[in-house]
């Protein structure tokens, strides 16, 4: 898919769940704006961690076409994910990814979803010349304690790092 199909898809998932969430941002490739994303990563905040089933579904539901069937391929507490493909199953168009977040891991999430793979190496190597970690799961950890995790902006000041949009977020996270 191109970015534009992508943008599409990615405005169909927020009309569908924006309702249900307190938040939710588009990350991955797509957040980066790579011209050819392969798949769609989503990270949202059910309004009510009750409702989390009950957004993907919807959300798989809205990426139905005529001509195009989806299927949840895998469903855990954190991590949806969703399969788009032609109705005879043939060809498979696209994977959604869908990661629950809570407000303490927010930022953290959005971070290490949005990548690059590279650019998230490269922070947690950096948190470990400062005497920290990076945790995909918890945030930036000192002596076994949280000290940022709930935006990209904290975690980034945390590691006494410029914060850098999504775009420029390849390999060196200088």
């Amino acid at each position: 898919m191109n970015l534009k199909e992508a943008d599409e898809i990615v405005s169909k998932i927020y009309a569908s769940a924006c309702s249900r969430c307190t938040k939710i941002e588009v990350a991955g490739s797509v957040r980066r704006r790579r011209s050819n994303p392969h798949d769609i990563d989503i990270v949202l905040i059910p309004e009510n961690p009750l409702m989390w089933q009950y957004v993907v579904t919807t959300i798989a539901k809205t990426l139905e076409t005529e001509t195009q069937s989806s299927s949840i391929l895998k469903m855990g507490s954190e991590l949806v994910t969703i399969q788009v493909g032609k109705r005879d199953w043939l060809t498979v168009d696209y994977t959604v990814d869908v990661y629950r977040a809570t407000p303490e891991t927010w930022g953290t999430i959005l971070l290490i979803r949005t990548g690059s793979k590279e650019h998230n190496i490269k922070l947690c190597v950096h948190a470990k010349t400062k005497g920290l970690m990076l945790s995909a799961a918890r945030g930036v950890i000192k002596d076994s304690k949280v000290i940022a995790s709930r935006t990209e902006e904290e975690i980034f000041e945390a590691l006494n790092l410029p914060y850098r949009p999504p775009e420029e977020r390849k390999g060196s996270p200088k």
